[in-house]
Formats: structure tokens, sequence, C-alpha cells
């Protein structure tokens, strides 16, 4: 590994608790990155169909609650 942080130009961590664990030479080549997949610029299209649009980018796992996200977002139509 110490090969892989020598070699990097940027090391993206998603915890400040990730980068500790990096050794401590390598820290100075880490930046926080949380992974959401937004740019600095937001290009926004609005709907005019007046439609209510959902979009999750993720795994459906049962701890990360979007069964009660479906079951909210369905009662509210």
């Amino acid at each position: 590994m110490r090969l892989t942080f020598r070699q990097a130009k940027v090391i993206y961590v998603r915890r400040s608790h990730t980068r500790q664990i990096i050794p401590k030479k390598f820290r100075t080549k880490t930046q926080l990155y949380l992974g959401i997949g937004l740019t600095e610029q937001l290009n926004i299209k609005h709907n005019n169909a007046n439609t209510f649009q959902v979009l999750y980018a993720g795994r459906f796992l049962h701890w990360k609650g979007m069964h009660l996200g479906f079951a909210a977002l369905s009662k509210n139509k």
C-alpha cells in the first residue's frame, strides 16, 4: 500500500476517520470526497409535467430504510 500512497497524486477518503488510517506522511495528499456525485455546477432541469420524480442512487439494503421512504412517498401523492 505504501507504494500506492507514494505514487498517488490525490487520495480520496469518504470520512475524516478514514484519513487517520492513512500513514502520516501521505495525509497531505488526502481530500474528503463524499461520493454523492454532485459537481460544483449543478444543472437543474425543471419538469413542466407537474409530476413528482425521485432518483435514488444506492443499494436497496434493509438497514438504509428506503422501504420507509417509499411508504412515506406513496402516502404523499
